[in-house]
């Protein structure tokens, strides 16, 4: 999905689509849902839409000025990949040179003391 109102929008077709139907949906309702989070006008509202539709997410059986008769085609959104925070990373580097200097300090000395 390219922003997070297409995420906002998706989510609210999902509970209102249940399983797959096709549900009469008034688009000031959907207008009113979104604009608790996002400034929609009806132009951006259709625009949305219609990118659903693109990617396949959604279809729309027929629309008029006022109602969408749609169906949602994939009931959740894919998982984001987690990305791993720099912090871990440098911790994780931190303990591997760690491990590795500790290794090679041990090995140092054991044979320090058994060639004594």
């Amino acid at each position: 999905m390219k922003n997070e109102k297409e995420k906002t929008l998706f989510s609210i077709l999902s509970k209102e689509c249940k399983s797959g139907q096709f549900s009469v949906i008034e688009k000031k309702d959907l207008l009113f849902s979104l604009s608790k989070s996002f400034f929609v006008e009806e132009e951006d509202l259709d625009e949305l839409i219609y990118s659903l539709e693109r990617q396949n997410r959604i279809k729309i059986k027929y629309e008029d000025e006022n109602v969408y008769c749609l169906s949602v085609t994939q009931i959740e959104l894919p998982q984001q990949k987690r990305e791993v925070s720099p912090s871990f990373k440098k911790s994780f580097l931190f303990c591997l040179l760690g491990g590795f200097l500790g290794g090679l300090a041990g090995s140092f000395f054991a044979i320090l003391i058994f060639n004594l």
